[in-house]
C-alpha cells in the first residue's frame, strides 16, 4: 500500500492551494484583462523544449483561478501559486503542491515536467473554449472543463479510493477493493476488500448516524485486514459527509476518513 503524507487534504478540491503574490485582475473576470477567467482549464497539450509531453487520460492536469492566484492538479498532487495579469503577459508566482507520492513513475515525471514548465510561461491568450500559456520553450494548451455534476450518495456504487489515518492518506490495497452502495430504503451493503457487510444506516444532511454493521469473517493478508478495520470503523461511528463531483468524502472527527468513487 502507498503512503501519500498529506500537507493539504484536497482529494477532489482543485482550489485549495494558493500563493502570496498580487494578482493582476480580480479572479474570474474573463474579458476584463483575464484570459482564465472563471473557466476549469484541462491541459490537452504540452510541448516544452520541442519535446511533447506524455499526458496521461487517467490523470488529468487542471488550472483554474483561486481567491489569491491560480490552482489546480498537476496530475498527482493539488498545486498553486500567484499570478500577475498585465494584458497578454503574465507571471506566475512561485508554486506550491501538496507532498503526495503516486505511481507509476512516470505520472511524476509528468507532474515534474508540467510544473516546470507553467514556472517558464509569460504568455497567456484565450479564444473562449481553448486557453494557451507559452514562454520561452514551452506551449501548454488547455481546454475548457464542463463542470462534472455531483454524483447522488444513494443508488450509486462507490468503490473506495483512498483511506485517510494519522495525517496520511494511502491508497485502497491493490487487488483488494472496497464498494459500499446505500439504497432508498438506508439499507447499507458492500464489501472492504476482505469481507462483505451490510446494516441499516440513517444518513442526515452532513452526516450518518452511527450504524451497526454486519460482515463476514474471512481472513486476509493483514494489509487488507487494516483497511477493513477502518472501513468498518468509519462507517459504524457515524462519519460526516460530502459529495464532489464523483468523490464522496467520509470523516470522523479525529480525522479518519475515507474517500469514494463513484463507480
Amino acid at each position: 500500500m502507498l503512503l501519500l503524507p498529506i500537507l493539504l487534504l484536497a482529494l477532489v478540491a482543485l482550489a485549495a492551494a494558493c500563493g502570496d503574490d498580487d494578482t493582476g485582475t480580480a479572479p474570474g473576470q474573463a474579458g476584463d484583462g483575464d484570459p482564465l477567467g472563471d473557466t476549469e482549464w484541462v491541459l490537452t497539450d504540452a510541448e516544452v523544449d520541442g519535446e511533447p509531453l506524455a499526458l496521461l487520460d487517467t490523470h488529468p492536469i487542471t488550472l483554474m483561478r483561486t481567491e489569491d492566484g491560480i490552482g489546480g492538479i498537476s496530475a498527482c498532487n493539488n498545486y498553486g501559486g500567484g499570478i500577475t495579469i498585465e494584458g497578454s503577459t503574465v507571471t506566475i508566482g512561485d508554486l506550491r503542491q501538496t507532498l503526495m507520492a503516486c505511481e507509476p513513475q512516470a505520472l511524476m515525471d509528468l507532474e515534474s515536467a508540467y510544473t516546470a514548465a507553467l514556472a517558464r510561461v509569460d504568455t497567456a491568450t484565450a479564444d473562449g473554449a481553448g486557453l494557451t500559456l507559452s514562454g520561452d520553450g514551452v506551449t501548454l494548451t488547455f481546454a475548457a472543463r464542463a463542470p462534472e455534476p455531483d454524483a447522488p450518495l444513494l443508488g450509486t456504487t462507490w468503490m473506495l479510493d483512498t483511506i485517510i489515518a494519522n495525517e496520511a492518506a494511502s491508497t485502497a490495497v491493490a487487488g483488494a477493493d472496497g464498494s459500499m452502495t446505500i439504497d432508498t430504503e438506508g439499507q447499507i451493503n458492500g464489501t472492504t476488500g476482505c469481507n462483505t457487510f451490510m446494516g441499516e444506516i440513517v444518513v442526515g444532511d452532513d452526516a450518518f448516524e452511527p450504524a451497526a454493521l454486519a460482515s463476514t469473517r474471512m481472513a486476509c493478508e493483514p494489509d487488507v485486514m487494516n483497511q477493513e478495520a477502518t472501513v468498518l470503523r468509519v462507517l459504524s461511528e457515524g462519519p460526516s459527509w460530502s459529495i464532489e463531483g464523483p468523490a464522496l468524502t467520509l470523516t470522523l472527527d479525529d480525522g479518519t476518513g475515507l474517500v469514494f468513487r463513484a463507480g
